[in-house]
């Protein structure tokens, strides 16, 4: 059986995964753990999570 990616995904779907996963991350979970249970890469988490801790807040 072939999964498909979560770039098959509806953009919410794609959005709502993001923010589970860094939610997992900053909550205590490895990255390690959060690509085996969330199923994505851990580059992709790389990604995820250097973009929220870069994320620039405009009042």
């Amino acid at each position: 059986m072939h999964l498909k990616d979560a770039r098959h995904l509806p953009p919410e779907a794609q959005e709502a995964l993001r923010y589970r996963v860094v939610h997992a991350i900053q909550k205590g979970m490895s990255k390690s753990e959060a690509a085996r249970v969330f199923k994505v890469s851990r580059t992709a988490i790389h990604h995820w999570t250097k973009a929220v801790a870069t994320q620039v807040l405009v009042p």
